[in-house]
Formats: structure tokens, C-alpha cells, sequence
């Protein structure tokens, strides 16, 4: 009967372990078609990266606003062009709703960059 329950056991924790594998694979999936979606929806973005860079395909966006780059706002991603698998995801991203050229709030400097003021 202890053998039994054991088997019964070990049967068990190996299903759990398979249909663990499956569901990361749907959890990956899933999170690939997150990234592409918002990627798709952030606005204001000027793709300056398109190409195979060694054993990655690389995409990098700017942020741009009303002709102005936001400095260190961008859109990284690296995928792998045999399986399409994203190896890499990075954004740093600042939402702006206003025109940047005509406000008061917003100090520029050297040649069309600007600068996060904090309150």
C-alpha cells in the first residue's frame, strides 16, 4: 500500500512538472503579445533600429515630441530571428499630453532635448 501511494505521488508531481512546462510557454506567449500590443499603441515613437545585430534582431524606438527627442526615453527589443522568442524588453517611457514647444514648464537645452523638471 506504501508503494502504492508513493507511485500515486510520484505520478502526480510528474503531471504537475508537465503541465507546469506547458503553461509557462502560454504565460510566455502571452507576455509576447502584451509587449507587441503596447509597443503598437505607445505613440509618438520613431523606429531608429531595425536590423540583425550578431545572433539578435534589434528594434530600438526614440521618443519624439513635436520634433523633439525626449532624452532617455526609448523602446529596446531584441528578438530571436530563428523562433521570433523576445530575449530582451526594456522601456523608459514618459507619457506627455501637451505640446512641449509652447510651455512654460519645460526648460530646453543643447539642440532639441528636453530636460524632466521635478516639482
Amino acid at each position: 500500500m506504501k508503494k502504492l501511494a508513493i507511485s500515486i505521488l510520484v505520478i502526480g508531481l510528474l503531471f504537475s512538472i508537465t503541465s507546469l512546462g506547458f503553461s509557462q510557454k502560454e504565460l510566455q506567449f502571452n507576455r509576447a503579445e502584451e509587449i507587441f500590443i503596447e509597443i503598437e499603441e505607445t505613440e509618438d515613437k520613431i523606429l531608429i533600429v531595425d536590423k540583425i545585430i550578431g545572433d539578435r534582431h534589434v528594434k530600438y524606438w526614440q521618443h519624439v515630441v513635436s520634433d523633439v527627442l525626449v532624452k532617455n526615453d526609448s523602446i529596446l527589443l531584441n528578438i530571436d530571428p530563428e523562433t521570433g522568442d523576445i530575449l530582451e524588453y526594456e522601456r523608459s517611457w514618459t507619457d506627455i499630453k501637451f505640446d512641449i514647444r509652447f510651455s512654460e514648464d519645460i526648460k530646453f537645452v543643447v539642440n532639441d532635448y528636453l530636460m524632466k523638471i521635478s516639482s
